[in-house]
């Protein structure tokens, strides 16, 4: 094992569901006595579900649904082991509600107790039918910085794309590693044109001063912080981002630093 290895997050995930829900419901956005069929009353499989008519968020928190757990049962099992060896991603959420849905339920909604990740998987719903955010922006941004979460689901409506969520954490991590990629490559041309010795034009030498901060101070910033985004989404990613943002800039500063000198020293002659 290498600090590389991804681990399976497993059930880690349902705090932050749950500490997002009650987030929303302190701001009076939804609550536990809500039926879940309030929320997602109008998604075709609804009434499919066990219980349909008689849960509530609250029962989905505790486990007290009386719906099924689609890990355990023998045709989940069956599907993703298919889907694995064919190479494909994840289930949708919805889809893996088809595996519940027309089933019998275990028991009457707040008659008993039993473990079900399908609960969460109608929570997660739930948050993004409240707030039209992701869950990854609302678990994590939403705690941290608001402001930026405001910011990037205004962004995302203006591109016409969906908020960000769990399906684009993927996008997330490939945008880091070509962004580590370019910056390395920047470092590494910068420093080279910094040796050559060769002067440039003022503009030039001032831009790339200018750039050079703020790819220096960002990681150092990130780094001073107790929790923010990148922590949670990218875990091992974000070191490498921040690295290779500072040398970028370091090089950025030896490249427009190293043209002023040489120049005042040429004038000096």
């Amino acid at each position: 094992m290498t600090p590389e290895n991804r681990m399976l997050a497993a059930s880690i995930g349902k705090t932050f569901v749950a500490d997002t829900v009650l987030a929303l419901e302190s701001e009076g956005r939804l609550s536990r006595a809500d039926l879940l069929a309030d929320h997602l009353g109008d998604r075709t499989w609804s009434t499919k579900l066990p219980n349909a008519e008689t849960i509530t968020i609250g029962h989905l928190l505790r486990h007290q649904s009386g719906l099924p757990d689609h890990p355990h049962l023998p045709t989940f099992q069956t599907a993703a082991a298919a889907r694995i060896a064919a190479g494909k991603r994840r289930f949708p959420p919805e889809e893996l509600l088809d595996f519940v849905t027309g089933r019998a339920p275990l028991f009457a909604a707040d008659a008993g107790w039993a473990y079900s990740d399908t609960g969460y998987i109608l929570l997660g719903l739930v948050i993004e039918e409240v707030t039209g955010d992701g869950i990854v922006i609302l678990s994590n941004s939403q705690r941290s910085c608001p402001l930026f979460a405001a910011i990037l689901r205004d962004w995302s409506e203006s591109l016409g794309v969906a908020p960000v969520g769990m399906a684009r954490v993927l996008w997330a991590e490939t945008a880091a590693r070509i962004s580590i990629v370019v910056l390395t490559t920047l470092t590494a041309v910068a420093f080279w044109i910094a040796l050559r010795g060769r002067s440039r034009p003022r503009i030039v030498r001032i831009g790339a001063g200018v750039i050079s901060a703020p790819l220096i101070l960002w990681p150092l910033w990130a780094s001073a912080q107790g929790y923010l985004i990148p922590f949670s989404i990218l875990p091992s990613l974000w070191l490498w981002l921040g690295a290779a943002s500072c040398l970028a800039g370091l090089g950025l500063a030896a490249f427009a630093l190293g043209a002023e000198r040489r120049q005042q020293a040429a004038a000096a002659r």
